[in-house]
Formats: structure tokens, C-alpha cells, sequence
């Protein structure tokens, strides 16, 4: 029960930290640079970094301040913090739609962009990182998704307690107690990491099946493929680590 109310409450707002354009366009410049298969994988791994970094301080800091602690009387203040973000990403979304240059005005591209071809690995790797933190609309995701973390944490902890009180009664040492909490973060990071990889490609092939000659055409490609199965490992190992460190925080509040 608390492993699918998870993956249903966390996949929108992985799906919509994953479309952010900015680093979409990013990763796209990046692969047409003469480095690209190692300044690739490593802004990748940056940009994850980034986002786990955000969610993992946010997630800190929910428990510390009990903000996902249901009251007495009234909403929590995790409830009201996501009220609040989805307000501000509405007006967000707003102000730049708004703000959007005419059909006969010439968009200008952000410095960075030209200074892509020289990326050195290093740079890579500290650019995706760049990219992922400093950005609102991924501080407000991030906070949401620790927000809804920790509300699947305390379901976890709470649909076990009678497991968790039997085996402490017959003398089960933490670790054993604790174990399969780490266990099943894992196999949830690395089945949402999975999920996440069948959308973009069905994605992929929507894509290609409507655009794939136009694409070809437009940037000088002989043909349209997925993501490298060296990236998907990374993905997965990725989503299959954050699991285990959502694991660790479960069993953390077992006592």
C-alpha cells in the first residue's frame, strides 16, 4: 500500500523535474560537442546529484522541524507548504508564459550555451550540478518530494508496527529489524528509475515516429537513438541508490 501511494505521489514530480527544458537543451549541446561521450554521462550525473542533494536537505529538514506531524485541529505544515508551492509554481508558470518573446522577436540564448564546446570533464560534471540547484521550479519539486517522502515514511514505519514490536519483543537485533526497510528502498528506487526510463521511451518513440525525419533533417543526424545502455545503468543505479538512502532514513526511525 505505502510502496504504490509512493511511486504514484513521486512519478509527476520526477516526470516534471525531467522535462525542465533548460537542462534537456542543455544535455542536447552537450552531445554534438567533440567530447560528448565523457562530458556527457558526467553532466548527467551532476544534474542527479544536484536534485539529490535538494531533496535529501529538504527531506533533512522536514524531520527536524516534524513539519509532516498531523495536528489536532487543521491541515499540517507540510499541507500548507505544498499548497503554497503549487501557488508558486502556478505563478511561476505564468509570469514566463507571459513573458515569452513575440513570433517576430529574436530569443537570445543564454552566455552559457557558447561556452559549451570547451567543457572539460570537471566542468561537466559541476555545470549539471549548477544547473539542478539554483533553479526554483526544482527547489519547489525538490521540497515536495521530501514532503511526500516523509509522509510515506511515517505510513511505512506505521503499517509494521506490529512486526516491528513482535520481533524487538523476541530480542531481533536493529539491524535485522531494519534491514528489509533498506531492502525494499531499493527495489522501489530501481523499479521507479525503471518506470521512469518505459515512459521516455515510449516518449522517444512518439517523438521519432511524428518528428524523426524532421529532427534527422534539421540537426545533421543519420538516425534518431535512445539513451546509451551505459546511461540507463547509470539511471537505474541512480533511482536504485536514493531508494537505499530512503531506506536508511526509514530505519533510522525505528526505535
Amino acid at each position: 500500500m505505502t510502496s504504490g501511494y509512493g511511486l504514484g505521489e513521486l512519478l509527476p514530480l520526477a516526470m516534471a523535474i525531467a522535462i525542465n527544458p533548460i537542462p534537456v537543451i542543455a544535455c542536447i549541446l552537450i552531445l554534438f560537442t567533440a567530447r560528448a561521450r565523457v562530458t556527457g554521462p558526467l553532466f548527467l550525473v551532476g544534474w542527479v546529484a544536484g536534485i539529490t542533494v535538494l531533496t535529501t536537505a529538504a527531506f533533512i529538514l522536514s524531520e527536524a522541524t516534524d513539519a509532516t506531524d498531523a495536528p489536532a485541529i487543521g491541515p499540517s505544515v507540510g499541507d500548507v507548504v505544498l499548497v503554497a508551492l503549487g501557488i508558486g509554481l502556478i505563478a511561476l508558470a505564468t509570469r514566463q508564459w507571459r513573458s515569452r518573446p513575440a513570433p517576430d522577436e529574436d530569443t537570445v540564448l543564454p552566455a552559457w550555451t557558447a561556452t559549451l564546446d570547451d567543457l572539460s570533464p570537471l566542468r561537466a560534471l559541476g555545470f549539471g550540478l549548477l544547473l539542478a540547484t539554483p533553479n526554483p521550479k526544482h527547489l519547489g519539486l525538490a521540497v515536495a518530494a521530501a514532503l511526500t517522502v516523509a509522509n510515506v515514511v511515517r505510513l511505512a514505519a506505521y503499517a509494521r508496527r506490529d512486526e516491528i514490536e513482535i520481533m524487538q519483543l523476541v530480542g531481533a537485533p536493529f539491524a535485522f529489524i531494519r534491514g528489509p526497510f533498506v531492502a525494499e528502498g531499493i527495489l522501489q528506487g530501481g523499479l521507479g528509475a525503471v518506470v521512469a526510463i518505459v515512459l521516455l521511451w515510449a516518449i522517444f518513440l512518439t517523438g521519432k515516429a511524428w518528428y524523426g525525419d524532421l529532427a534527422v533533417e534539421g540537426l545533421g543526424l543519420t538516425t534518431l537513438t535512445f539513451l546509451p545502455f551505459g546511461v540507463l545503468l547509470t539511471l537505474v543505479g541512480g533511482g536504485m541508490l536514493l531508494g537505499c538512502v530512503g531506506g536508511l532514513i526509514v530505519a533510522r526511525t525505528v526505535r
